[in-house]
């Protein structure tokens, strides 16, 4: 299996306490809290979930990067005593990188890994601790296996995702986190949980915080073409 996390979105820190709660109720394990709004207020928010949670739960605090340096820091400075690691707090890589002296945590990066180079990169000036690769950003499963392996050799610890999607999705990502060595594999995401409209079968049920493949060959996917409703284009031999 591949560790699997929810995400507590941004909102009130009652909400995400409750939010939290239910997802642990639920089985998850690992909990990426969304900050980058107001520091101090979402320092408040992530200290009300550990405490919610207790220690045996994983917190990521992810900023999509949206804080400035600044922010980071007053972010950094506030949650000093938690226990979580810290993903794409800025936006660029060279704004992570100046932050970085200030991180005495993990610091994961996402959306500034968009090619090997990025990883490289990111490797050579010390920044990055982990790395996101999202499927559709990397254009694909083949570029993503790529960074993976690079990451790998290098000793990086990798999350497999994506934007979002369905049952194909989560198993490309699970296939794709399988492919890392387990002792830098992070998590990922069970997407078709996410839908109100899944498009295929196969996937065996979470368990124990962690999604397995499908046991069927290729993704493993049987996929139910009626949910994806009447073709765009139709092309027949000619």
């Amino acid at each position: 299996r591949v560790a699997i996390y929810d995400v507590v979105t941004v909102s009130s820190t009652d909400e995400a306490v409750e939010l939290a709660r239910a997802l642990v109720a639920e089985g998850y394990r690992r909990l990426q809290v969304k900050v980058g709004t107001v520091p101090e207020l979402d320092a408040e928010r992530l200290a009300a979930v550990r405490a919610a949670v207790g220690d045996g739960i994983v917190l990521f605090a992810d900023a999509n990067g949206s804080f400035t340096t600044g922010g980071a820091r007053r972010f950094l400075r506030a949650t000093r005593e938690l226990e979580y690691t810290l993903e794409q707090p800025c936006r660029t890589l060279a704004e992570c990188a100046a932050i970085r002296r200030d991180c005495d945590r993990p610091l994961v990066l996402d959306e500034s890994i968009v090619t090997l180079d990025d990883l490289l990169r990111a490797h050579r000036d010390g920044v990055a601790d982990g790395i996101t690769i999202k499927l559709q950003r990397v254009a694909g499963i083949t570029p993503a296996m790529l960074i993976r392996d690079v990451a790998g050799a290098l000793g990086v610890e990798v999350t497999a995702a994506h934007e979002g999607g369905a049952s194909l999705v989560t198993a490309a990502v699970v296939h794709v986190g399988l492919g890392t060595p387990e002792r830098l594999r992070v998590h990922t995401c069970d997407f078709h949980t996410w839908v109100s409209v899944d498009h295929g079968t196969g996937l065996p049920p979470r368990a124990e915080g962690g999604q397995a493949p499908p046991p069927g060959p290729g993704m493993g996917i049987e996929i139910e073409l009626e949910s994806l409703g009447e073709p765009v284009l139709d092309v027949a031999a000619g």
